[in-house]
């Protein structure tokens, strides 16, 4: 999916935002558009230079566009109405976060629950395996991958959070690529030892 963001959009910017969302002859046969006045006859130049066949919805029928629509709902559902924007630069950012996401790591309805990209298949449950949350878009969401364990010890990123079995939980920090350090005691910790069921990471 291709994102850009401008304060003031004109035909030539619509124009050159649909050659760089089809680069090396990646193009689609059909392009569903409204009848805004920004697509203009540059825009279909290039889409008829690009054998892209462009079709306009109905006036005033966003159901024509149902999915661009429903993706522009979660956007501002899930994004931007948390989220106080300062510049163009910081919407980009913002946006091409929220569209990896959306793409990599957030579970969608109409594919079964599954991520578009793909996501690998849970490890054997002899492996002693572990739980990674990475936050996104400064913790308004998380993505959650397995993480295998080597020497009964979970790879970890830089912090960890820690459930226990008896519902208590708490921060404890790397001491290696392959071990947990107590807060405390500054010492490795065995999770096995400890009786933890799974272990929820997070970058710092």
């Amino acid at each position: 999916m291709h994102v850009a963001v401008t304060r003031s959009p004109t035909s030539v910017w619509t124009a050159q935002q649909l050659r760089e969302a089809t680069p090396f002859e990646q193009r689609p046969r059909l392009l569903i558009r409204d009848n805004d006045g920004k697509f203009g006859r540059q825009f279909d130049r290039v889409a008829k230079a690009r054998g892209i066949e462009v079709l306009r919805t109905p006036v005033r029928a966003p159901k024509a566009n149902a999915v661009c629509e429903r993706y522009l709902g979660s956007l501002r559902r899930e994004c931007l109405d948390h989220i106080l924007i300062l510049s163009e630069r910081h919407m980009l950012g913002v946006l091409k976060e929220h569209v990896a996401h959306f793409n990599r790591g957030r579970p969608h309805q109409g594919i079964g629950q599954r991520v578009p990209a793909g996501s690998a298949s849970p490890p054997d449950q002899r492996s002693k395996a572990y739980i990674v949350a990475t936050p996104i878009l400064g913790g308004l969401h998380h993505e959650y991958r397995w993480a295998e364990s080597r020497n009964g010890r979970a790879r970890l990123p830089a912090q960890a959070f820690i459930m226990n079995t008896d519902g208590r939980s708490q921060w404890m920090d790397q001491v290696a690529s392959t071990g947990l350090m107590c807060p405390t005691s500054r010492l490795p910790v065995q999770l096995e030892s400890q009786g933890q069921r799974s272990v929820f990471l997070r970058a710092s």
